[in-house]
């Protein structure tokens, strides 16, 4: 589009791997496998940074997270063993004692979405949707309104925890 949009780290190279079909449904296995890639792939393209952004339906907190990650959760401790950083978006359900898996576990920096005015995001007025978060929430990072690419090759605007992920790995570039 002639650079109209820029990112966090517009120098970046990106490593884009796809794990779910065309309904957006996959496996913990499906993830686990590319995680493993990226690390088998880090040095021939230099990957440093892993972003996670996926809907899931396990939400754990830090005492239950592997009972509900076991496969992913190994290959996370594998890629950050090797030296990358592994962010992941937790949630968007508004819970305040859980996050989405695999964001619960330690070796991921967990992600929340800020909204304009630097609180924690909140859909609605009945607290519906929102950033789910407790006292392990590393970071908040910007994730209301947030124009990306769409499938269709266009752009659009959308809001939640998947958005606010990539500030934090763009950041961390």
């Amino acid at each position: 589009d002639g650079g109209a949009i820029t990112g966090v780290a517009p120098k970046s190279k990106i490593a884009a791997v796809k794990v779910g079909d065309e309904f957006g449904d996959f496996l913990q296995t499906d993830v686990s496998k590319a995680i493993d890639w990226c690390v088998n792939s880090s040095q021939q393209y230099n990957i440093s940074i892993i972003s996670l952004s996926f809907k899931t339906l396990n939400y754990a907190n830090e005492f239950t997270c592997s009972l509900f990650t076991p496969t992913i959760g190994s290959s996370i401790k594998d890629a950050t063993d090797s030296g990358i950083i592994v962010v992941a978006g937790s949630g968007n359900q508004n819970l305040t004692d859980q996050f989405a898996a695999p964001a619960c576990l330690k070796e991921v920096i967990s992600v929340g979405a800020s909204d304009d005015n630097d609180q924690f995001w909140n859909y609605n007025s009945f607290g519906e949707d929102g950033t789910n978060r407790n006292n392990n929430l590393d970071l908040l990072a910007p994730g209301v309104s947030i124009t990306s690419t769409n499938n269709d090759g266009g752009y659009a605007i959308s809001s939640g925890t998947s958005f606010s992920a990539p500030h934090i790995a763009g950041a961390a570039a």
